[in-house]
């Protein structure tokens, strides 16, 4: 994550929401002491709520501090014990950030993953500075990029969960009118990014500049998430990403050539799904819970209930007589 931001100012006001015991900003500054990109000071500040990480953030903070020292950085550091959400908002409410508040440059942020209620303090306090928001991390960076100076860069890693559905829609038409794009990174693996917490969530970390401008182009790059393993990239034009035309803002992340090629190939087809009267919906057939409803042989207002095995070479072969799954249907 540290090593994805672009040039950087000689000062360098920093933001790590959700701080945690501090990895983020020590991997951050880990960068500068070793690339030097031309900077002379940081003012950190963290926000971190949890009693049990505060100490352990403060001690990274004074190692940060003692590592650029050597580097020739001056470093700072401020640590909020406080609800990122709660303080941010009323200070953005009240109009508290002006010129005697931090105004950052640099946001290097993992926040916390958790939905909230349309009637929760934390929708409530999002909603009074006009952001609607149905998880924290989708809350944290909406108030995040708010903080940022033109030209000011995030980097983050989240759900990927934003990237389509209709509860994202606000946050991706945010996300994509207030920061460009620059890149995105998708694991291999639902369980990389958090192995060690046994945390199984698909997740994406994104680059993004504050500012209005479309990129032309921007790189999808993936890996397995093993430390040290091979990352490949490409570059993809964005309209290839976030289509032009799409009212959803709905954010494509092909990760690989092949997976431009088959969107492609889907492009090309004569047909919509609602033209042939089909339409989809995603967990309403799930044969376990479904058994009052499965039926051995074909009958009457039955269809073919299909499995991945039944999935090969781009069609559909059903029935499949040596699957292990039987070949029932479902009633309608």
């Amino acid at each position: 994550m540290a090593s994805l931001f672009g040039p950087l100012p000689d000062v360098v006001q920093l933001l790590d929401a959700g701080a945690g015991a501090g990895a983020l900003t020590a991997a951050f500054v880990a960068r500068l002491c070793s690339q030097g990109d031309g900077v002379r000071v940081v003012k950190a500040t963290a926000f971190e709520i949890d009693p049990a990480m505060q100490h352990s953030l403060a001690t990274t903070m004074r190692d940060c501090q003692r590592r650029c020292a050597h580097a020739g950085i001056d470093f700072s550091f401020l640590i909020h014990p406080s609800d990122f959400i709660h303080e941010t908002s009323d200070r953005l409410a009240a109009g508290l950030f002006g010129t005697s508040e931090p105004i950052f440059d640099v946001a290097i942020v993992n926040p916390p993953y958790r939905k909230i209620g349309s009637s929760s303090p934390e929708r409530r306090a999002l909603r009074s500075v006009g952001v609607e928001a149905t998880n924290l991390y989708s809350g944290f960076i909406a108030l995040i990029q708010r903080l940022l100076v033109p030209g000011g860069q995030i980097v983050a890693i989240t759900p990927r969960s934003f990237c389509n559905g209709p509860y994202f829609r606000p946050f991706r038409e945010d996300v994509l009118t207030n920061l460009e794009l620059c890149r995105l990174h998708v694991f291999d693996s639902r369980d990389a990014a958090f192995r060690d917490d046994h945390v199984l969530q698909e997740n994406v970390i994104f680059h993004a500049r504050k500012g209005n401008k479309e990129p032309e182009d921007i790189i999808i790059s993936s890996s397995s998430g093993k430390p040290g393993d091979v990352v490949t990239e490409t570059s993809f034009p964005f309209d290839e990403v976030v289509h032009p035309r799409d009212i959803e803002r709905f954010i494509h992340i092909p990760s690989t050539a092949a997976h431009a090629v088959a969107k492609e190939a889907m492009n090309e087809l004569g047909a919509t799904l609602a033209s042939l009267g089909v339409t989809v919906s995603t967990g309403r057939v799930v044969d376990f819970r479904m058994k009052g409803a499965i039926r051995e042989k074909p009958e009457t207002g039955t269809v073919p209930l299909l499995y991945p095995c039944h999935f090969s070479r781009g069609t559909i072969h059903w029935p499949k007589l040596d699957a292990r799954q039987a070949q029932r249907d479902h009633r309608q």
